[in-house]
C-alpha cells in the first residue's frame, strides 16, 4: 500500500522537487554550457573542436553568450577586424549614462540597469566608479589592440631578452594577423612563456584577444570598487556579475538572478574578490 501510494506520488513530487531545487541555482548543480545554447538554439560561430584560440575565448569570456534575452549578443567568439566590429555594434541599441562623470556607452538594458545599481549604491552611500575611464564600458577593435599591445610588446621584449624566443620569431610574430597573433601567444604560453602582466600569469586571463573583448558588445563595464563586498551585491542584484578569472575589476551584463545562473550553463568560482560565473564546459 505504501509503495503504490509512493508510485503514484513519485512523478509529481519529482518534478515539484526539481523545480524546487532549480529555483535555488545550485542545489542541483550546473548545466553544461553548451547544453544551454543549444536549449535556448543559440549559435556561435567558434570553431572550438579545431581551433584552440577559439575554445580557450570561450572558456575566458564566454559567460556573455548566457546573456538574457534582452541584448544582442556577438554572433561569433571573435571579429577579424575593425569592419566586422563596426558591423556588430551598429545593430546593437546603445545608450549612455553617465557614471562617475564619465559617459558610459553600453547596450540600452546594460545601461539601464548599471544605471539603476549607480542608483542603489549611492542611497547606501556607495560608489560605482567607471576604471579607466570611459572604456570602462564600449569598446572599439582598435581600443582592443591597444589594450593587448600593452601585454603583448613587453612580454614580447622580455622573452627575446631571456633568450627563450628568437628576434626572428619575434618579428614574424608582430607581423601576423592579431588573430594569428594570438594564436601564436597560446602556443607560446604553453611552453611556460607567460605574456600576462609581470609574467606571472595567461594574458588570456585578464585581456581578450583583439575582437573577442565583451566591451565590443557593449555588456561589460570595469569597476573601481569591485573589492567592496557591498558593491559588488548590488551590482549581482541588478544584472551584473564577475566573468572573467583573475579580473575582478570585469563585470558582465547577464540580466538574470544569482541563482539561474547554473541553469544558464555556468559554474562558480569563489574568490576573495567576488564570486566569478564561468561557462561549465564538461567535454574536453
Amino acid at each position: 500500500m505504501i509503495d503504490a501510494t509512493w508510485r503514484s506520488l513519485c512523478p509529481g513530487f519529482l518534478l515539484f522537487l526539481m523545480m524546487s531545487l532549480n529555483s535555488y541555482g545550485q542545489s542541483i548543480g550546473p548545466i553544461d554550457y553548451f547544453e544551454y545554447l543549444r536549449s535556448r538554439s543559440r549559435v556561435i560561430e567558434c570553431a572550438i573542436e579545431s581551433d584552440v584560440l577559439a575554445r580557450r575565448v570561450l572558456q575566458e569570456y564566454g559567460s556573455m553568450f548566457s546573456a538574457a534575452d534582452d541584448v544582442i549578443l556577438p554572433s561569433k567568439c571573435f571579429y577579424k577586424n575593425s569592419d566586422e566590429v563596426k558591423s556588430l555594434q551598429k545593430k546593437l541599441r546603445q545608450t549612455t549614462i553617465n557614471v562617475g562623470g564619465v559617459d558610459i556607452t553600453l547596450q540600452e538594458a546594460a545601461a539601464k540597469t548599471l544605471a539603476a545599481a549607480v542608483e542603489d549604491a549611492a542611497s547606501r552611500d556607495l560608489k560605482i566608479t567607471p576604471f579607466d575611464g570611459e572604456i570602462a564600458g564600449k569598446r572599439i577593435y582598435t581600443d582592443s589592440v591597444r589594450v593587448w599591445n600593452k601585454r603583448f610588446f613587453p612580454a614580447l621584449e622580455f622573452w627575446v631578452s631571456a633568450g627563450n624566443i628568437t628576434e626572428e620569431e619575434s618579428v614574424s610574430a608582430r607581423n601576423l594577423p592579431l588573430i594569428d597573433q594570438a594564436r601564436k601567444v597560446l602556443q607560446w604560453e604553453s611552453q611556460g612563456y607567460l605574456f600576462g602582466s609581470g609574467r606571472r600569469r595567461s594574458i588570456f586571463s585578464s585581456t581578450a584577444p583583439p575582437g573577442a573583448s565583451q566591451h565590443l558588445a557593449l555588456i561589460a563595464f570595469d569597476v573601481v570598487e569591485y573589492q567592496d563586498p557591498a558593491v559588488r551585491e548590488i551590482l549581482n542584484a541588478h544584472g551584473w556579475f564577475q566573468t572573467v578569472a583573475n579580473d575582478p575589476p570585469h563585470f558582465t551584463y547577464l540580466g538574470s538572478p544569482e541563482s539561474s545562473l547554473p541553469s544558464h550553463g555556468l559554474r562558480k568560482i569563489e574568490s576573495y574578490d567576488g564570486n566569478v560565473w564561468v561557462p561549465n564546459i564538461t567535454r574536453p
